[in-house]
């Protein structure tokens, strides 16, 4: 259902001309799959490279979705802010950190993500009361 909505956003955002947002959405759902993709193989090795090389798209995501004037400052700070614990995880699988360590980074990434939605979301529904949505011809 993420990845579904990030990308129908993505076509939202396309459609209203908003393209690098749009582009920063549809990068969001390719670091999503990649993260699903991690939790798969989160019991192997090859899980935590998975998931830390999940960074390399959740950073230009990130950029370009806060070139969406309608954002608050602040929603577009948290935007970028929620790039660190997806950076230490990278991080920390390169430099060969505990997995204690790790695990919770990896906790903190995730959890940081989803409050970044939900930012997006009550924005989102802000804007949605100030100005209604028009029907789809």
């Amino acid at each position: 259902m993420l990845i579904t909505g990030t990308i129908l956003l993505a076509m939202k955002f396309a459609r209203d001309g908003w393209d690098i947002p749009a582009a920063g959405f549809t990068l969001l759902s390719i670091a999503w799959g990649v993260f699903f993709l991690a939790k798969d193989f989160h019991e192997q090795e090859v899980g935590e490279d998975i998931f830390s090389s999940a960074f390399y798209f959740l950073l230009p995501s990130m950029v370009l979705v806060t070139f969406y004037k309608p954002f608050p400052l602040l929603i577009k700070i948290i935007s970028l802010v929620i790039i660190t614990p997806s950076f230490i995880a990278l991080i920390a699988v390169k430099s060969g950190i505990s997995e204690e360590s790790y695990s919770i980074w990896r906790k903190i990434n995730y959890q940081s993500i989803h409050v970044a939605s939900l930012f997006w979301g009550f924005s989102f529904l802000n804007n949605s009361k100030k100005k209604p949505l028009k029907p789809i011809k």
